[in-house]
């Protein structure tokens, strides 16, 4: 494990950088990372237990996009916390949000954090891919759907007009 640096984050809580290998042999690691983060919080916890299913959830949609794995390297996934489901609770409360970078043989945990989470805000897992990746998953959607570069780019002109 490589603790980085340690920052204040705009919620008052700590945030800190990391690069620890996302995996079973690592869960000890992950677990004393998230726990220096999350500190006495009983509520909106992590475990490295959820870092593991983010991780292989985010594995599986990078292969089913058809990327293969030696070009999955850059993606990150960036995943916050929900907020209460009561609309009668008034206030934020704090969950934990964390950042993950596919790396060459795995995905890493980058970042923990603390942060806010309203009510009846939808937790998020966003799913971001470096240009060649996606570069890849527009050539495989278009094989599969037999679209040729002439439709594509008809498409993508319409596109752009419409916006």
């Amino acid at each position: 494990m490589t603790k980085k640096t340690t920052q204040t984050a705009a919620t008052g809580g700590n945030s800190e950088l990391f690069s620890i290998a996302i995996c079973k042999e690592n869960a000890e690691s992950l677990s004393e990372a998230l726990a220096r983060i999350q500190g006495s919080a009983h509520a909106d916890i992590l475990c490295a237990d959820d870092l593991l299913h983010f991780a292989g959830a985010a594995e599986r949609r990078l292969e089913n996009a058809g990327i293969a794995a030696s070009y999955r390297a850059g993606a990150m996934l960036h995943v916050t916390p929900s907020g209460p489901s009561c609309t009668a609770y008034k206030y934020a409360r704090l969950g934990t949000a964390v950042q993950l970078e596919r790396k060459a043989s795995a995905w890493t945990l980058v970042r923990a954090y603390r942060t806010k989470a309203w009510p009846r805000q939808i937790g998020r897992q966003q799913l971001t891919m470096t240009p060649r990746q996606k570069l890849l998953v527009l050539k495989n959607t278009m094989k599969a759907h037999g679209i040729t570069v002439a439709e594509a780019n008809v498409a993508v002109a319409m596109i752009a007009k419409a916006v």
